[in-house]
């Protein structure tokens, strides 16, 4: 990357904190009883950018006001309600977490979350403040790229080569647009993604064309040859059971989501390095007991870091697209998988889906319980990637924020380029592979290709 380019960079990170603190100062705007009696011109323009600007100044603030903010609407909400009812132990995990977690964290939102029933659904909790970062997102790429203000990139003003363009451009009408991109940014656990999923029988990742010929069997018939459009969409897409009665083994009880929030299972208490920031060294063990160091890794290439575990469903979901990110790139970058905690034991939180792939184990107690795990992770879904065992005590997942799954990209100085959301939610190779590519396009010398 030359000097030029490491500016730009440089300067979508502080544009992408500069965008944080604008929310922020516009939800405080929302908030203050005082500053509600402003006229909306006196919080726009010059005054936000000067919030923006001290925020920027900051660094993490930014964010961490945002999370305050949110934090601080939930304990309204909460002191209005009724909480849930826990069981003995649930309850003392409660007040256990109520004394150790700051009131303006990530961790916190999901305690309070958890006390108010509410579920684990993409806006509740830490998942709607643990969101997607990226030095390489769509706003900034096309206020840095597009020269004549059109809304889109064409090839001449791509800057890496064609290969990455063509990658880019997914729906294939040669310019690089925000349709593209939200295809890139589709939730893993959004309506698609989990009618996938019920094709890949084996549960790996992997949909070959047997599973699929099957499930289009099993799931439209043999005697209609024809369906109209809203017939499709009710096979494949009805509306939910509002009266339907969950399976206990499928949905968590509040008292197990809150027992899972103090192991750490469901999510780790701290919320991991934010884009801009360095990451945390740390050397761990692969399955063949040899060490690995991640700055000496960086050093060579870019780092692409994943974490996850056997019992996390959407983990294994992603393992075909990983498997297809490692076999593209991994001349350009490292890929290592940190394997941390279950997801999923039988012994807490057990999932309906575990049991039908046969995936059903208690929480490891040991390390080389947790290798033999990780091992029987990597050969069920037939994995190339490089692996390594976190310690028992979690301390990489915790620091990363990586429990039960998530992704990051870190260039040669540790510094964070990509930081998906909190799985499994937002744990999305697609949107790895995002970066990934603006990355090479902006460190790869341009071709001479149409």
């Amino acid at each position: 990357m030359n000097q030029r380019q490491s500016e730009l960079r440089d300067n979508r990170v502080v544009g992408w904190l500069e965008t944080k603190s604008i929310a922020v100062a516009t939800r405080a705007h929302q908030a203050c009883p005082a500053t509600r009696q402003l006229p909306p011109q006196r919080w726009s323009g010059r005054a936000i950018r000067g919030v923006a600007a001290g925020c920027v100044w900051l660094g993490i603030l930014s964010t961490s006001l945002m999370i305050a903010a949110t934090a601080n609407h939930l304990a309204a909400q909460e002191s209005q309600s009724d909480r849930v009812e826990l069981d003995e132990a649930a309850q003392a995990a409660a007040e256990r977490l109520e004394q150790a977690l700051p009131p303006d964290s990530e961790a916190r939102a999901m305690l309070d979350a958890i006390r108010q029933g509410r579920g684990m659904g993409p806006t509740d909790g830490w998942f709607r403040l643990a969101t997607p970062q990226s030095a390489y997102a769509w706003d900034q790429m096309l206020a840095t790229y597009d020269d004549n203000g059109d809304g889109w990139l064409t090839r001449d003003e791509f800057p890496g080569a064609q290969r990455w363009f063509q990658r880019l451009d997914r729906n294939g009408d040669g310019v690089l647009s925000e349709e593209d991109h939200r295809w890139n940014v589709e939730s893993a656990s959004g309506p698609v993604a989990r009618l996938l999923r019920q094709a890949d029988e084996d549960d790996n990742g992997l949909i070959t064309r047997a599973e699929l010929e099957q499930f289009s069997q099993a799931l439209l018939g043999t005697e209609q040859n024809a369906w109209s459009i809203d017939e499709l969409r009710q096979i494949l897409a009805p509306p939910p059971r509002v009266t339907a009665t969950a399976s206990p083994m499928e949905w968590p009880t509040a008292s197990q989501l809150m027992l899972g929030l103090e192991r750490q299972e469901i999510g780790s208490h701290l919320p991991g390095p934010n884009v801009g920031e360095i990451a945390p060294d740390f050397t761990l063990k692969t399955l063949a007991a040899d060490s690995l160091t991640l700055s000496d890794l960086c050093q060579q290439k870019p780092v692409v870091l994943i974490f996850g575990n056997f019992t996390c469903g959407p983990f294994r979901a992603q393992a075909g697209n990983l498997e297809r990110l490692f076999d593209r790139y991994q001349n350009q970058f490292h890929f290592l998988v940190v394997y941390v905690r279950e997801a999923h034991p039988s012994d807490g939180w057990a999932m309906r889906s575990n049991e039908s792939a046969e995936i059903v184990l208690p929480q490891p107690k040991k390390y080389d319980e947790r290798s033999a795990v990780a091992q029987r992770c990597q050969q069920f879904m037939g994995s190339k990637l490089p692996l390594v065992v976190d310690e028992m005590d979690d301390p990489v997942g915790r620091q990363f924020s990586g429990m039960p799954s998530r992704l990051y990209l870190l260039d040669g100085d540790r510094q964070v380029l990509f930081k998906s959301g909190r799985g499994p939610h937002f744990f999305s190779p697609t949107e790895l592979e995002e970066a990934l590519l603006w990355h090479l396009a902006e460190t790869e010398p341009k071709d001479e290709g149409p």
